[in-house]
C-alpha cells in the first residue's frame, strides 16, 4: 500500500494490480515445490509394496523343487536298493536275468549257479552261460524245476549262438573241398544238411565252392526229435543231449504215438504227422535234422 496527498488530505491509495503480478512468481515456485515434495514422499511410500510383489515370485521358486521328490526316492532307502540290485534282472539282459527276490531262499548250489549265469550274461559268455544252465537242469532232485521250461527255452538260443556263430567243436568239423565235390556230397558225407552247411559258411551261392576251400560242416550230428502232446511242445536232441525246445502251435493230440524216421522232405512229414510250428522254428528243424534221424511222440 501508499500514502499519498490527495484532495482531501492524506489518503490510502493501493498499487496498482500490474504491480502485484510481481509476487506471483515465487508462490508458483513454492507451490510447484510443495507438490515435488508430496509426488517423492507419496512415491517412497509406495516402494515397499512394489518390491513386495516383486519379491514374491523369488520366494515361491524354492517351493517348486519340492514338487520332484520322486526323483530322489531311490536314494532315500539305501538298504532296499542295495541288497536288491543283485537280486533283480541284470541292466544288460533284463530278459535273460533268472535272479529274483526268492534267490536267496533257494540251495546255496542253486543260488551260486544263478549267481554264475548272470554273471555269464552280463559277460555274454555264450560257452560259460550254457554250461551253467546243463549243470542247472541236471542238479539231483530238480531244485531249480520251477525254473526249468525258462532255463530250456534259454539254453535253445545259446545252443543255436553255439552252433552257428562259435562253430563249437564237439558238433563241427573242417574240411578241405577236393576235386569233383560239391556242397552237398561234402554236407551228405558227414550225415549233415546242405542248408546247415550254408549257414554256417555263410555261402552265397553253394555251387561254386572252390577246390582248397575250407567248409565248416556238422560232424555226424545225431538229432532225435521228442514230441509231448499233451504239453504242447518237442525237445530237440543233439548227440543225446537237450538242445533246443520249440512250441507245437497245431493240435499235437492227432499226431499218433510212436516213433518215426524222417524222410528228406520233412516240412511235408511234419504236415502229414499234424505236427505245425511257427516257421521260424521250422526252417530250424528242416536246417537241422538230416534224414534218418527220430521223431518220438509220447503221451506226455
Amino acid at each position: 500500500m501508499s500514502l499519498e496527498r490527495g484532495r482531501f488530505g492524506i489518503e490510502y491509495k493501493p498499487r496498482p494490480r500490474k504491480r502485484d503480478s510481481s509476487a506471483i512468481g515465487p508462490i508458483v515456485f513454492v507451490v510447484l515445490g510443495i507438490a515435488a515434495i508430496s509426488f517423492a514422499v507419496t512415491k517412497l511410500r509406495r516402494q515397499p509394496d512394489e518390491f513386495s510383489n516383486i519379491q514374491e515370485p523369488t520366494i515361491s521358486q524354492p517351493t517348486q523343487p519340492q514338487s520332484q521328490p520322486s526323483t530322489p526316492q531311490p536314494s532315500q532307502h539305501p538298504n532296499t536298493s542295495t541288497t536288491s540290485q543283485p537280486l533283480n534282472a541284470s541292466t544288460s539282459h533284463p530278459t535273460n536275468s533268472f535272479l529274483s527276490s526268492e534267490t536267496r531262499e533257494r540251495p546255496p548250489k542253486v543260488r551260486n549257479l544263478l549267481l554264475r549265469l548272470d554273471e555269464a550274461e552280463k559277460m555274454d559268455n555264450i560257452e560259460m552261460a550254457a554250461t551253467t544252465i546243463e549243470t542247472l537242469r541236471s542238479l539231483p532232485g530238480e531244485p531249480a524245476a520251477d525254473l526249468d521250461d525258462r532255463l530250456a527255452r534259454h539254453l535253445g538260443k545259446l545252443n543255436s549262438r553255439r552252433l552257428f556263430t562259435l562253430a563249437n567243436r564237439q558238433w563241427v568239423t573242417e574240411v578241405t573241398v577236393r576235386p569233383r565235390e560239391s556242397a552237398t556230397r561234402i554236407a551228405a558225407a558227414h550225415g549233415s544238411t546242405l542248408s546247415s552247411l550254408i549257414r554256417l559258411n555263410e555261402l552265397k551261392d553253394a555251387d561254386n565252392i572252390k577246390v582248397g576251400q575250407v567248409l565248416k560242416v556238422m560232424n555226424h550230428p545225431r538229432f532225435s526229435l521228442t514230441v509231448h502232446r499233451r504239453a504242447r511242445y518237442a525237445d530237440l536232441h543233439l548227440n543225446g543231449k537237450f538242445f533246443n525246445r520249440y512250441d507245437i502251435t497245431g493240435d499235437a493230440e492227432i499226431c499218433p504215438v510212436g516213433v518215426y524216421k524222417t524222410v528228406e522232405k520233412l516240412r511235408e512229414q511234419l504236415s502229414t504227422l499234424g505236427l505245425k510250428f511257427s516257421i521260424r522254428d521250422r526252417v530250424e528243424l528242416e536246417t537241422l535234422i538230416p534224414p534218418n534221424a527220430s521223431i518220438v511222440v509220447s503221451e506226455t
